[in-house]
């Protein structure tokens, strides 16, 4: 049984204009203890659609269609006050930038006591819960580290913190939004193989919006790759890594650096802004293998072999 469940989301945005559609059609399955990577370029909608999991959606956004199912329930007919008992409980968020996401006015013991007062009220011994939580993410003399400042930790020690609270409530889904921002590469690689460990011990499943393939190919169990509101192929990590069907896909993976070469082949062209509307396939404007049924009509994702992508090549 799937953890997770996102079926035909369809969201926009209310502007003076009207209505902007700009998540078509997502389906994303997630199983307990899995990891799934959604990746692509910066406003293809990998963070709206995280977010809408949480209903923590920008203002004048709307969601037009769609389930959004956790644990057979749907999301999207919760009250505010029912999301706000499932968020940091059930569902945990790692935000993007660990140097603003803790508040610089409280000691971490307020505000991790704070996540587990508020979702745990009959626990007795809320800060030895604080400190267990602190200490399962390798923050050393946790005690002590209780009474500091977020201003008196690195960025590192600031996502541990998140993580921990987290796992104090002990979320059955994280959602980890691009967790490495602005940590060098050892600290990075401690992150991820955190909650790695987290995903393995306590099968908690996580979804990973990153740009960052490297990331992908070490640490993902399966990956959704998004362009300009669609996803355009899902499967397994190992699968796309070996044999990437698409070519936005095939695109992404040749502008990464290569060692044996000094050149770097970008994606021609930009992504369709909020108010271009592009009939087709959405990627047929940057596309070298674009012929006429991709600019009239668009694809649908479909199976392939052990994949799923969204491709009139196929």
């Amino acid at each position: 049984m799937n953890l997770l469940e996102i079926k035909n989301l369809n969201l926009g945005f209310n502007l003076s204009d009207g209505y902007k559609q700009v998540i078509n059609d997502v389906n994303i399955s997630l199983k307990k203890g899995d990891m799934l990577a959604v990746v692509g370029e910066s406003g293809c909608g990998k963070t709206l659609t995280a977010m809408s999991i949480l209903n923590l959606l920008p203002e004048k956004s709307e969601i037009k269609s769609g389930q959004i199912l956790f644990k057979d329930e749907d999301l999207l007919k919760k009250t505010d006050i029912q999301m706000q008992k499932i968020r940091g409980k059930n569902i945990a968020l790692i935000p993007q930038d660990p140097m603003t996401a803790l508040n610089p006015l409280y000691t971490i013991e307020n505000q991790l006591l704070e996540v587990i007062k508020l979702h745990q009220p009959d626990e007795k011994n809320p800060k030895e819960i604080a400190i267990k939580a602190l200490e399962s993410v390798k923050i050393p003399n946790a005690k002590d580290r209780l009474k500091s400042y977020p201003h008196e930790l690195s960025g590192g020690m600031k996502q541990r913190i998140i993580i921990a609270m987290a796992l104090a409530c002990n979320a059955d889904l994280i959602i980890a939004d691009e967790p490495t921002t602005a940590l060098d590469v050892t600290v990075q690689e401690q992150i991820m193989k955190l909650l790695n460990q987290i995903k393995k011990e306590r099968k908690t499943s996580i979804i990973l919006i990153t740009h960052d393939l490297g990331l992908v190919a070490e640490n993902a169990d399966y990956v959704a790759v998004m362009y300009a509101g669609n996803i355009v192929e899902y499967s397994s990590r190992d699968s796309l890594f070996k044999n990437p069907l698409h070519p936005y896909t095939k695109a992404l993976f040749k502008s990464l650096p290569d060692m044996n070469s000094d050149k770097l082949v970008p994606i021609n062209g930009q992504p369709p802004t909020i108010n271009e509307k592009i009939e087709g396939c959405p990627f047929h404007p940057r596309c070298s293998k674009a012929f006429d049924k991709c600019i009239k009509d668009k694809p649908n994702l479909k199976k392939i072999e052990e994949e799923f992508c969204a491709c009139w090549l196929y």
